[in-house]
């Protein structure tokens, strides 16, 4: 499904421009949805220290399925599933492991209502406790770009729309979230704790006979 622009007011003077809903949206016909494809990439960067005082609580980092992990740049990357205006869902697992003790933080969902919360965008994940807010995404910057190009051989139009989104990343604030990390992993994990960075890559391409309109 393709996106569409959506701008979301946060606080008084504050605007956030949410991910999910970036690209401009084509009617698409039997043939056009043909040669529609969708893909994308949310990376998590974590603060400078973060990794490494959690390693010295005895927590380490890791990661399953699709996701990947850069331990040199404390990066944890998870391939985007689906991008409605609903949200962008991903696929893979974020593991914290103590001890014996391992907690799973499974395809990750930004979710986009309307109005924003003022604590940001949240993101749901599954987990021991179901399905439930694990973190925040406030302050985002938006960047779009769209290009048209014909095939000289198919003579047929390639339109590409490239949106590339950043923004802070901030544990939860949800107690119970909260109550279980800290009973589980140990006081380092606090409500609201700002964890670094995202960045967001999402590609629409679609390929037709006639050329489409940025």
């Amino acid at each position: 499904m393709k996106l569409s622009k959506k701008i979301i007011g946060l606080a008084a003077a504050t605007a956030l421009v949410a991910g999910a809903g970036a690209m401009a949206a084509t009617p698409a016909t039997a043939d056009s949805h043909k040669g529609f494809k969708q893909s994308g990439k949310t990376i998590i960067s974590f603060k400078k220290g973060l990794i490494a005082a959690l390693k010295a609580e005895g927590i380490t980092v890791s990661v399953a399925g699709a996701a990947t992990w850069n331990p040199a740049k404390a990066q944890v990357g998870f391939p985007v599933t689906g991008a409605t205006d609903d949200g962008i869902t991903h696929s893979g697992t974020l593991v914290f492991t103590k001890g014996e003790t391992v907690i799973n933080i499974e395809n990750p969902t930004v979710i986009t209502p309307t109005p924003v919360p003022e604590t940001g965008l949240p993101v749901t994940a599954t987990t021991a406790l179901g399905v439930v807010p694990v973190m925040n995404l406030k302050h985002a910057k938006l960047k779009e770009n769209c290009s048209a190009k014909k095939n000289k051989k198919t003579k047929k139009w390639t339109k590409k729309t490239t949106v590339r989104i950043q923004t802070d990343v901030h544990l939860t604030s949800d107690p119970n979230v909260i109550g279980a990390l800290q009973a589980l992993l140990g006081p380092a994990f606090t409500a609201d704790l700002g964890l670094g960075q995202s960045r967001t890559t999402l590609v629409d391409s679609l390929v037709s006979k006639k050329k489409q309109k940025c």
